[in-house]
């Protein structure tokens, strides 16, 4: 696997960037040593420079920002104008970042909002790997270690369908370089046994796969029902600290790229989430600015 050295941290500076803020120095045990700390403005960057606060401003924060970060980390500011999504993303690839890294709010129960409109966006535009920190993961880093490398123990939902290499590859390379162990769970459908017996053959494969490649321990799981609602029952099993999901590809509408159970998961996990979209990179979107 390609070290992890430099992530881009798209912040939006509402209430809950301090406590993502905050979160970021776990990410130096894992071997990251470059942040880019990124905020974009729907409108020209130069008049909002006051508007959210005016004490301290857009600059101020991120200033403040960077100042608690750099005992851990180099660290650049970035302000752009457009497409949040789109200029993450192309931030992203300019930048040979490798991976996104982005905070989740809390969240209504409402239809329109099953995840981020951000997120939804860089998983359309990005092909880098994104990792969500969501709020209840970030609140709850006060009496728990958040992704410590030393306590981690991934949860890794497949489909066994499609092409899931990459983040296959990525979850092996990340569990042998780092001695994780890992959980591979599979979710059918009730009432088919021969679609069982071939998911126990695959789940089987994938771990001996993974146990030839160095990983220290693999544990197979198999659960029927709503895949998303038995994800998040195991992640809360066996102190899982990390989810890491693959994403699809199917069509141009944002939801549809992020796929119906990565949104679910997303938008209700209270553990830190990594999505491996499995398209290539296309061209970059939204504006740069600075």
């Amino acid at each position: 696997m390609t070290p992890v050295r430099r992530l881009l941290v798209g912040l939006d500076l509402s209430e809950e960037t301090d406590g993502l803020v905050d979160s970021l120095p776990a990410l130096r045990a894992w071997g990251v040593e470059e942040l880019v700390l990124t905020h974009v403005a729907a409108a020209s960057p130069v008049p909002i420079l006051h508007r959210n606060d005016p004490t301290r401003g857009v600059a101020g924060k991120l200033s403040e920002a960077q100042a608690c970060l750099e005992p851990h980390f180099r660290v650049s500011l970035c302000l752009a104008q457009g497409n949040p999504g789109g200029c993450l993303a192309e931030e992203a690839q300019v930048r040979s970042a490798d991976g996104i890294v982005l905070g989740m709010r809390e969240r209504s129960l409402l239809a329109d909002a099953l995840v981020g409109p951000t997120v939804l966006e860089v998983a359309r535009h990005s092909s880098r790997p994104i990792l969500l920190f969501p709020h209840a993961s970030v609140e709850s880093r006060r009496t728990r270690p958040i992704l410590s490398p030393r306590s981690a123990l991934v949860l890794h939902p497949v489909q066994l369908s499609g092409d899931e290499s990459r983040v296959n590859a990525l979850v092996r390379d990340l569990a042998v370089e780092e001695s994780l162990p890992v959980s591979l769970l599979h979710v059918l459908d009730e009432g088919d046994p021969k679609a069982e017996t071939e998911a126990v053959e695959k789940l089987e494969r994938l771990a001996g796969e993974l146990r030839e490649a160095g990983v220290p321990e693999v544990e197979i799981l198999l659960d029927h029902g709503e895949p998303w609602e038995r994800i998040l029952s195991r992640a809360g099993e066996r102190s899982h600290t990390l989810v890491v999901m693959g994403t699809h590809a199917r069509g141009p509408i944002p939801t549809l790229l992020l796929g119906s159970q990565s949104r679910e998961v997303a938008r209700r996990s209270r553990l830190p989430l990594l999505l491996v979209p499995r398209k290539p990179e296309p061209s970059g979107q939204g504006r740069r600015t600075g």
